[in-house]
Parts: C-alpha cells; sequence; structure tokens
C-alpha cells in the first residue's frame, strides 16, 4: 500500500477482502462448489464465482451491473482481462444442478463456522451454536419464474428457508415455490446446520417461530442433542392450560429499563409468567416439555362504562433446564431470535435479495447463495472491527469498501495506492484481515 494526494474511483476496498479470501482455504473449497465452465471462450468457474461475490460486496443491485467491470482497472487486472458479460453470467447461473447448490449451502455453512472459530481466538466467548430458522417471501412482478406461486399473505413471490447463527452469519439457504410452508425442510435444515459438527462445540440452541411446533422438528433437535425454544401452536392445548395456572411470576426490568421508561414518561407493561408440562399428543404420554405462559394485561373498551381487563397470551414450548434458568432467561433467550429478522431485513435491503434475475428457480438459489456468502463474508469484517456492535452492510461498504485508490504494477509488485484521508482505514482492515479469517476447526472432519 502506497499513500498519495491522487483522486482515484472508489470500492478499491472490495479488492483486500477478494484478496483475502482468494488466499485462504476457503477458495479452494468454494471453486470446487461450482459447475464446470467448458464452452469456447469460457472465463472458468472461478472467475464467474468470483464475479458474483464483488457484485454482492459492492452492493450491486442485478447482473447488468456487472457491465460495470469493463471499465475498472483493477478488476481487469484481477481476472486477467477475462470479464465475461451479462448474458454469460447469466448461463452461468443456470447451469447450476441440484448437486452444485447442496455443494454450495455446504461451504455456506463450513463458511460460517470459520468465521465463528476465529471470532473466539480473537474476541473469546462461549463455544456454542444457536441457530434461528425462519422463512420469508420474495415479491416478483414476472410470470415466467419458475416457482411463483401466491403465499397465504395473497403475495405472488418466491419463498427462502434461511438459518441465522446468533452472531448473524447465514448457515443455510434454499429458495422454494412461493406456496411452500414454512415448515418444509425444517429437519433437513436442522441437520444441515449441527451435522458434523466438531464434539467441542456442547451448547447448541434451536429458536423458532410457531410455523416449526411440530413433531418432525422436536425429534430432529433432540437428536442432535439441542436445547430449543419454539413458540407453541394452540393445538398443543395451551391456551386452556393458561386460565388454570395460579401462580404467576412478574416480569423484572433492569435499573436501565425503569431508568429509561421515567425519562420518556411511559409506564412499563405488568408482564407475568406461567408455566405448566405439557404432553404432546404423538408423544404417547412418555414424554414431555414445559410450555412457557407469558402474559400481559389489556384494557378492553378504555374509557367507557363497560372497560374491563383481559390478557394477552403467548407461548414458548421448550427443553431448557427450568431448574438453573428462570422463565425470565428462557423467554429473552428466545425473543433474541429477532437478530434473524434483522438479518433478513439485511439480505432484502442492503443486498437487494428482494428480486431475483432469472427464470430457474436453481439459477435464482445458486445466485442467493453467492449473496450470502458475501454477506457472511462482510459480517465477520464487522466482528473483527467491532465486536460489541457490529455494522450492517452500508455501513461496512462506507468505511472498508468504497476506498478510492488505483492498482499500479511496478518493478515486479502490486501496489494500491490509496487517498491520505483513507490511509488509517485501510491499515486497520489489512490488520484485521490477517488474523486469518478462515478456520476450519468447527468441523469435526
Amino acid at each position: 500500500f502506497e499513500k498519495t494526494d491522487e483522486r482515484f474511483v472508489p470500492n478499491a476496498g472490495v479488492e483486500a477482502v477478494l484478496w483475502n479470501f482468494d488466499r485462504s482455504p476457503m477458495s479452494k473449497k468454494f471453486v470446487e462448489c461450482l459447475p464446470d465452465s467448458k464452452s469456447n471462450g469460457s472465463a472458468g468457474a472461478k472467475t464467474y464465482g468470483y464475479m458474483f461475490l464483488l457484485g454482492f460486496l459492492n452492493g450491486w443491485d442485478c447482473i447488468d451491473d456487472l457491465e460495470d467491470l469493463e471499465e475498472d482497472y483493477w478488476a481487469k487486472e484481477f481476472f486477467d482481462n477475462k470479464i465475461p458479460g451479462t448474458k454469460a453470467c447469466g448461463n452461468f447461473l443456470r447451469s447450476f444442478e441440484h448437486e452444485h447448490l447442496e455443494k454450495l449451502n455446504l461451504f455456506l455453512r463450513d463458511q460460517a463456522r470459520s468465521c465463528h472459530a476465529n471470532l473466539l481466538k480473537v474476541n473469546g466467548g462461549e463455544k456454542e451454536l444457536i441457530i434461528d430458522l425462519d422463512s420469508t417471501d420474495h415479491q416478483q412482478c414476472g410470470k415466467k419464474m419458475e416457482g411463483l406461486a401466491f403465499n397465504y399473505k395473497d403475495h405472488w413471490c418466491l419463498d427462502s428457508l434461511l438459518a441465522f447463527d446468533q452472531r448473524g452469519f447465514c448457515h443455510g439457504m434454499n429458495l422454494r415455490p412461493g406456496n411452500t410452508h414454512t415448515s418444509v425442510g425444517a429437519v433437513q435444515m436442522i441437520d444441515h446446520c449441527f451435522g458434523n459438527l466438531s464434539p467441542d462445540i456442547k451448547q447448541r440452541f434451536f429458536r423458532a417461530d410457531s410455523g416449526y411446533c411440530n413433531q418432525d422438528v422436536i425429534n430432529a433437535c433432540l437428536r442432535h442433542k439441542i436445547k430449543f425454544a419454539i413458540v407453541a401452536h394452540d393445538n398443543l392445548g395451551w391456551s386452556s392450560e393458561a386460565l388454570k395456572i395460579t401462580e404467576w411470576i412478574p416480569w423484572e426490568y433492569s435499573e436501565k429499563q425503569k431508568e429509561k421508561a421515567i425519562k420518556e414518561g411511559k409506564d412499563l407493561p405488568k408482564i407475568e409468567l406461567g408455566k405448566f408440562l405439557c404432553f404432546p399428543g404423538w408423544g404417547e404420554g412418555k414424554i414431555a416439555f414445559p410450555i412457557i405462559i407469558k402474559r400481559t394485561p389489556v384494557v378492553k373498551d378504555q374509557g367507557t362504562l363497560f372497560e374491563s381487563m383481559e390478557y394477552k397470551h403467548y407461548a414458548i414450548i421448550t427443553n431448557l433446564n427450568l431448574l438453573t434458568n428462570s422463565l425470565q432467561n428462557v423467554m429473552e433467550f428466545y425473543q433474541k431470535r429477532a437478530n434473524s429478522e434483522n438479518m433478513i431485513r439485511e439480505e432484502k435491503h442492503n443486498y437487494d435479495m428482494l428480486h431475483f434475475p432469472c427464470q430457474k428457480l436453481g439459477a435464482n438459489e445458486a445466485y442467493g447463495k453467492f449473496c450470502l456468502i458475501a454477506h457472511n463474508m462482510l459480517r465477520h469484517i464487522a466482528y473483527l472491527i467491532k465486536p460489541d456492535k457490529p455494522m450492517f452492510a452500508k455501513k461496512i461498504r462506507k468505511g472498508f469498501i468504497s476506498i478510492p485508490a488505483k492498482v499500479v504494477n511496478h518493478a515486479r509488485e502490486v501496489y494500491l495506492k490509496i487517498s491520505e484521508n483513507f490511509w488509517k482505514e485501510v491499515q486497520r482492515l489489512q490488520e484485521v484481515l490477517r488474523l486469518g479469517a478462515y478456520d476450519l476447526s468447527w468441523n469435526s472432519s
């Protein structure tokens, strides 16, 4: 790196990220997931794969944005003047078969685990894995795209099943037709996320909403020795059982929450927690799980003669030990699942996974997986730079990707000339990326 007073084009910071990835053990694994590109004049599978990663790191919105690379000096240098056109990139996505998508999903999981292992070495922490599973729709405007259907919200869309961990790394993604029930493929995703996991990771947790409250998902958790907290369906009979509970424990607010409420002139809701033991019908009376019920008072017909007090109830089923965990601790543990909702919004708005570019469902799934691999890269940087408050993609791009610079070859060396104003930030990025970004110790093999 050299600092200079010259003015340059933006987005030179992406080279540092791709350079680090290209020299890591994960690069070879990534290329092995890609279909062979053997047509005449083809740029090669690695080039296509890196092209998509580069696009998502930069925050481009569609395949057509790849045309920007045709005038990019650094991209020509990095790809040896073999920059494929947008049509060729679309054909590459359409060449993905089921086996390639499965390999790419395994790569996504291994990448997330390696980032986790590195962060534990750098920042410390507990060796635990918490997976939050959720699905989301991707509304489309076209009619010929494979898999489009109306979902229960009457949205014309595709649907994706996503697994994020407690740090926001994505461990798996499946793209499905829009009318697919949320729990379809959930057991396979649990097997995928917790399979081949290092025995050192003894603390394993799973969180999900009521769409995943069924026998198959719970049995999958028990098979992998996972502690779970899932929103309970009322078909377990908890709403009627709530009326029988006589002992309700008040929610304890922290001093910080109390001070904030006083400052804002608000009253904290009077939340109460109760529990009972549930025997699912499929367990034939041989298995039982605690169901924790949270109730909040709601005033009905406020300000009238018919004013009355009712309760709003919410329940989760769990196998967490209630001897060592209070009801509030378990409920608060589940509520942290909201971070997965933040990650879904991140993918949709900061990586433009609101839309997909191809008619073929498999091609769109490959596109989505490339997006999530790039997401894991930037998420890793976010935790290395600021572990207590990791940034989202928009801010990372602003500070570490959109860096005006110029690549220069001189005396058999490659120099990145950087503006004086960005010198300090680039040095910080270079230091954290050289800590060993991809550690494979989380895989038992």
